[in-house]
């Protein structure tokens, strides 16, 4: 199941939410020595969320907040390893303007603003039991958009 919205207050304010609820499971036995009969799939969230909240204006400076979700996912088959859940907030700002066709984005952002340590990615069965890939910890990002409107 999905749920959206995408709500603008104002003229620039801009508020995005999604959801999703997921109930993989395995409906046959896919293991070897043990039933996996109604265990969760590794390597998919049951739950995911996304929220952001910025200005937004068609020219000049912007801004904005998101976060993001996710739930605990297995690691393997058998479900006896998984990744904890984590939430993590990102920053992001900006100037917009044209000169002629062009127009111009200048941007930056923030990921993972608190430093969290999460896992990442998960190598579903592992036969070493490594399951675990670290996310990045806090980081930036800065960028030029070019786009040349043809009229």
């Amino acid at each position: 199941m999905e749920l959206g919205l995408d709500q603008q207050f104002g003229e620039s304010w801009r508020l995005k939410a999604a959801w999703t609820w997921l109930d993989a499971t395995y409906r046959t036995n896919v293991c070897d020595d043990a039933s996996c009969n109604g265990n969760r799939i590794p390597g998919i969230a049951r739950n995911m969320g996304y929220a952001s909240f910025g200005y937004q204006p068609e020219q000049g400076w912007y801004a904005g907040s998101d976060i993001r979700y996710m739930s605990d996912i297995m690691a393997n088959d058998e479900n006896t390893a998984k990744a904890p859940s984590w939430t993590v907030v990102g920053l992001t700002t900006g100037y917009k303007w044209s000169y002629g066709r062009m127009d111009m984005d200048l941007f930056g952002r923030i990921d993972n603003l608190f430093d969290r340590e999460y896992v990442g990615s998960v190598i579903v069965n592992e036969s070493n039991g490594r399951y675990y890939e670290p996310a990045p910890g806090r980081n930036y990002g800065i960028g030029l958009n070019l786009a040349w409107r043809f009229e």
